[in-house]
């Protein structure tokens, strides 16, 4: 593993790596954002990361989940990029209990002619799509934490979680840029039917004025006239059928094609049809942390994450729609969270954790109390 230190523009950003893959023995250019790369301004209530304030502005829409997880650019093996991943050759545990069989599984389903690792993995491509990299990183890594011997539900979970994180910022920012976007162009579309209608009335006003002189016209030259305009009124009532038709053509393009498929969500749904769990949208991300933090609960033996784990449970319940599992879990974590203060009231940095969950815990309780 070799820290580079030099030759990008970004240092002020990044660090980069050169780490040799575990499983194929390629070495990997990898980039890590510094930890003064950013300052987080709010979190939700599950911890996710809002409202960033970047050192350098030009990366304002870039998510760090994006440099979360670490993908070989050859057999594409996926681990999440931390000390423990940088210094697996020092493990000497993961090299001779862990990888010969992870390395065996891997190149096995990569070998297969309809592989899902390679599928995923040639679909990465973080400068045209980030979220959409930042997803299938996620599921690559979820892969081979599944190949483990000693997979943990625990990081399955927060995976999980996060790919729950990156479909609710993609549809926050959707939603925003749908706004501005249909404010704009309603703008844009009612000055054209304004001028319609003014143009309308100042036609009916020429039209009188005609009439008024050929009075004394023939009647032929009249008629003429007349049907001439006739046919300015029905192309002017046209008018607004072709711009609620174009505004339904622009509606209908606005989905990002995805490879071969519709958009990505259509990828996804492909993937689905082989591998179970693949989530598609934030609620079944949601339901996939939920199902591996409940096991991941019912193994941990820790009091201090135990308090997370339950308190996590309790904010995904609430999310997705099970209020009275919610409930449960927010009062076990209230009762836990009492429990491990009362333990260790004589420290203030060990406590702080739970004192922030506790807090959350017993907000949201209230809240769910008057409903």
């Amino acid at each position: 593993m070799l820290k580079i230190t030099e030759d990008s523009e970004n240092l002020d950003l990044f660090n980069y790596w050169r780490i040799e893959c575990p499983v194929c023995g390629k070495v990997n250019k990898f980039q890590t954002l510094k930890q003064n790369a950013y300052t987080e301004k709010e979190r939700d209530t599950d911890f996710r990361p809002k409202k960033l304030s970047w050192k350098n502005p030009v990366y304002q829409n870039l998510n760090p989940l994006l440099h979360f997880m670490a993908c070989c650019e050859s057999c594409f093996y996926t681990r999440e990029f931390d000390k423990t991943f940088r210094e697996w050759k020092k493990d000497q545990h993961f090299q001779e209990k862990l990888l010969p069989s992870i390395r065996k599984k891997h190149l096995k389903i990569l070998r297969k002619k309809d592989s899902s690792i390679k599928k995923i993995g040639k679909a990465i491509l973080p400068e045209l799509y980030p979220f959409e990299s930042a997803v299938l990183k996620f599921l690559l890594g979820i892969i081979d934490e599944n190949l483990n011997p000693f997979a943990q539900n625990f990081n399955l979970a927060r995976y999980y979680l996060r790919i729950a994180w990156l479909f609710r910022e993609k549809s926050e920012k959707e939603l925003d840029f749908e706004k501005k976007s249909e404010e704009n162009l309603d703008e844009i579309f009612n000055s054209v039917l304004f001028s319609q209608k003014e143009s309308q009335v100042k036609i009916k006003k020429l039209q009188t004025e005609v009439e008024f002189f050929l009075k004394q016209k023939k009647d032929t030259v009249k008629t003429r006239i007349s049907k001439s305009f006739s046919k300015i009124e029905k192309k002017l009532n046209s008018l607004e059928k072709s711009l609620d038709y174009l505004k339904s053509l622009i509606q209908k393009e606005n989905t990002q094609i995805f490879f071969e498929c519709l958009c990505f969500e259509d990828f996804l749904f492909y993937l689905k049809m082989c591998w179970a769990e693949v989530p598609i949208n934030e609620k079944e991300a949601l339901e996939l942390a939920f199902k591996y933090y409940q096991k991941s609960y019912n193994k941990n033996k820790a009091l201090n994450q135990k308090i997370q784990v339950s308190y996590l449970l309790a904010d995904i319940s609430n999310r997705i729609g099970d209020l009275e599992s919610a409930k449960r879990y927010f009062d076990l974590t209230m009762k836990l969270g009492q429990d491990f203060l009362e333990r260790h009231r004589d420290d203030m940095i060990k406590t702080a954790l739970a004192q922030k969950v506790l807090e959350l815990s017993k907000s949201q309780y209230e809240s769910l109390k008057t409903l």
